[in-house]
Formats: C-alpha cells, structure tokens, sequence
C-alpha cells in the first residue's frame, strides 16, 4: 500500500508542477473569439464572393516584325523607259531610292491586221480610215510576207485580239489574227521603306493598267 500512496503522491506533484509552470502565449490571448452564428458558407444563398482583383500590368506592345531597311516592295513590271523614268521620280520625291531589275519572259502574242494593201499610199489611206472609226492603234506593217498590211493592235490575251476582230467585222473591216511567240522584257523596281504601306501603293498610278505592287519578306528577293 505504500508504494501505491507514493505513486499517487508523485502523479500529484507533477501536475501541480506542470500547472504552474504551463502560462498561455500572447498569441492566443489575442486571437478574437469566433463567432459561429455570423460564419455561413459560401455556398449558401445570398453570398457575395469576394472578387480577387489581378496587379496591374504594364501593357505589352506588340512590336511589328519590319525588317531593318524597311518594309520591302516591288512595283512592275514596265514596259516602256517612260513609265519607269516617271515611276523612279514618284519615288524620288518621296526620299525613296529604288533599284531596277530586268527580267525577260517568253510570251505568245496575238497580231490582228488588215490585209496587204496594193502599196504603201493604199495602205495609209486604210490607216487614216481605221483612226476615223476610233481605232487608234494601227500601223503599216513592213516586213516580209504582210508588206504593206496594216496592224490594228498586238495583243498577250487572244480573247482580246478576238474581240478587236469581231469589233473591226461590225465596222465593216476584214481582219485576220497571227500568232507570234516573242520575249517579252520588263523592267521593276524594287525598294524599301517604312512610311508607305501595300495598300497606299497599289492606289498609287504607276502608268499602266496591269502594273502590280507586291511585298516580299527581305528586300533584294525576287
């Protein structure tokens, strides 16, 4: 029995010792109580969730990939040394320095003319009756085999030399169409430049019709 009073006596000590020595922290004499009846889920109806608002980030520009010479274009192709003359000054007057290519391409064309003319006289008067109608481009052919014929036009497309006969047929004009394959030379221009871009070029008259612009990806590319 004595050894259980002294293990009794000793379990008591020891709490006594750990109850005063145990105080508890600041912490947790600070923390304010909870109130359990205003806690509701989020779930529940009638809850606003907070709305977590993102930094503020600096906007990122998107930064065009232009290459160092500038925005590269080609114009062309022409025909004649006039229009490229006058399309070179365009772009001289705008601080822009291009460069000419030549290029040289095998084309079939379409001749649509008159038949030979007893001389050359007959031939004129013919030339001077075809301007009369509206037909302007004409001129008296000199080569062998259609000496003396007289030429209503040259043409790439052969719907458009059938249109021209058909055309001269109402005026009361027998006209024939030969056929020739020939090189056709061409001069563009090629140049680099930040300030314009493809659509304010190709509203641009360069002097022709058919004259194209076109971008490429690196200046001096063909």
């Amino acid at each position: 029995m004595k050894w259980l009073f002294g293990i009794l006596m000793l379990m008591n000590i020891t709490l006594w010792m750990w109850g005063s020595w145990y105080h508890t922290s600041p912490a947790d004499r600070l923390r304010p109580d909870i109130n359990g009846e205003q806690m509701r889920l989020l779930s529940a109806p009638n809850v606003v969730k907070a709305v977590r608002r993102p930094g503020t980030r600096p906007a990122t520009k998107k930064l065009k990939e232009v290459n160092i010479a500038g925005r590269c274009f080609r114009i062309g192709p022409f025909m004649s040394g006039r229009n490229v003359t006058r399309a070179i000054k365009r772009l001289r007057r705008q601080k822009i320095r291009a460069r000419k290519t030549r290029k040289k391409s095998s084309i079939m064309t379409f001749r649509v003319y008159l038949p030979q003319q007893a001389s050359r006289s007959a031939a004129l008067r013919l030339q001077s009756r075809l301007r009369s109608r509206g037909f302007r481009d004409t001129s008296i052919i000199s080569g062998r085999g259609l000496r003396n014929a007289v030429s209503v036009g040259v043409f790439v497309n052969q719907r458009n030399a059938r249109r021209r006969i058909r055309k001269l047929k109402k005026q009361g004009f027998r006209a024939k169409q030969e056929v020739h394959a020939a090189v056709r030379r061409s001069v563009w221009l090629e140049f680099g430049s930040n300030n314009h871009t493809l659509e304010e070029l190709k509203k641009t008259k360069w002097g022709r019709v058919t004259t194209k612009v076109r971008q490429m990806s690196n200046c001096g590319n063909r």
